[in-house]
């Protein structure tokens, strides 16, 4: 009985992002965002010691492309970069702790207004991250992990070739718990060209 229920909200789910065409034309899109992300974890072990992130990045933007179908379906990659900065071992100076995540896509873009787009989507790709000092020693980890995404929010239409948007990010990064996890949620503005 699960596993039928299952397999009708999946189709559910596939039908509504399949389904009504929401746009005048196919369209492909370039956007690029800015905004801030916080960690769901700011005290992490960082070379086998508890430390202290800045809850909140630095340093963050999103660039992404994306085709449009005229149901509203959309897939595409994108780039997310992203710092957070921490107190190393015995030193009054910071650490710091560099995210890139590369992703595919999808989002489902609704239309409520002929200005106004809902939209939600997901992504799965890799995140690379970077923690490194320099006192009182220099110290430098990288990791590769799997990255995954869940998005939404609206984007409003200036015309058939500009669009601005406001999106509400979640990113779980899959990294053993003897490593720095930048796992966060985040909130973007973005400006759009699309052709």
């Amino acid at each position: 009985m699960r596993l039928a229920a299952h397999r009708l909200y999946a189709l559910l789910g596939l039908s509504l992002f399949l389904a009504v065409p929401v746009l005048a034309r196919a369209e492909t899109g370039i956007t690029i965002k800015g905004g801030a992300v916080h960690l769901w974890d700011n005290t992490q072990n960082v070379d086998g010691t508890s430390r202290d992130f800045d809850a909140t990045s630095n340093s963050t933007y999103a660039i992404g492309w994306e085709h449009r179908r005229r149901n509203g379906a959309a897939f595409g990659m994108e780039y997310l970069s992203y710092h957070n900065d921490f107190t190393p071992p015995a030193s009054p100076d910071t650490g710091l702790a560099r995210t890139h995540v590369l992703q595919f896509v999808a989002r489902k873009y609704f239309d409520r207004a002929p200005v106004v787009h809902p939209f939600f989507g997901m992504g799965i790709g890799t995140s690379q991250t970077t923690v490194s000092y320099d006192t009182p020693t220099s110290y430098t980890k990288y990791d590769w992990s799997l990255a995954l995404q869940l998005n939404g929010g609206v984007e409003f239409r200036i015309d058939n070739n500009f669009a601005f948007s406001a999106e509400l990010k979640g990113l779980y990064v899959d990294v053993d718990s003897n490593h720095y996890n930048p796992s966060s949620t985040g909130l973007f503005l973005g400006a759009s060209v699309l052709f």
